[in-house]
């Protein structure tokens, strides 16, 4: 892991497409009320990512799945995790009757994919995670700290 700035840091996660295995470290380091933004292309790993913060919560990885038709799942842990799927949300008010500020004042952790289609509802999140495909089985994430949470949360990972 080399640190690009002091709120940024990228690092090379490299996996076996079978392997199912998940690292923990994100989902470890994770605070209650953390919003955390997934940005990707179809396939680049973001529900693999999701399945690797559940371990880090004591969630088993293999319950999560991507909500891309039922837009959202919640999961019981260490600290409760709402994953949620925008991409097929047609306008903002299909995602204010989710209440997803209802789960964040609860306290969850909450990652969403494709966050720019409903960004307007939401507040700023605490951490961006890029991920981008470099090879067949190459991924490079990047995370970006975008509040003081984000900022602790990046120093423990």
């Amino acid at each position: 892991m080399s640190s690009q700035s002091d709120d940024e840091q990228k690092f090379h996660l490299y996996f076996r497409i079978r392997n199912r295995r998940a690292r923990p470290g994100l989902g470890l380091a994770l605070q209650t009320g953390c919003l955390v933004f997934l940005d990707g292309t179809l396939g680049a790993g973001k529900t693999r990512l999701v399945k690797a913060v559940a371990a880090g919560l004591e969630i088993d990885p293999d319950t999560v799945t991507s909500p891309t038709f039922t837009i959202m799942f919640p999961y019981a842990g260490r600290l409760h995790l709402v994953h949620v799927d925008a991409f097929r949300l047609n306008d903002l008010d299909e995602a204010e009757q989710l209440g997803l500020d209802d789960w964040l004042a609860d306290g969850c952790v909450m990652m969403i994919e494709w966050p720019e289609k409903i960004a307007a509802v939401l507040p700023n999140p605490d951490l961006r995670v890029s991920i981008k495909q470099t090879g067949e089985t190459e991924r490079e994430f990047c995370m970006e700290a975008c509040s003081e949470i984000g900022k602790a949360v990046l120093e423990q990972v």
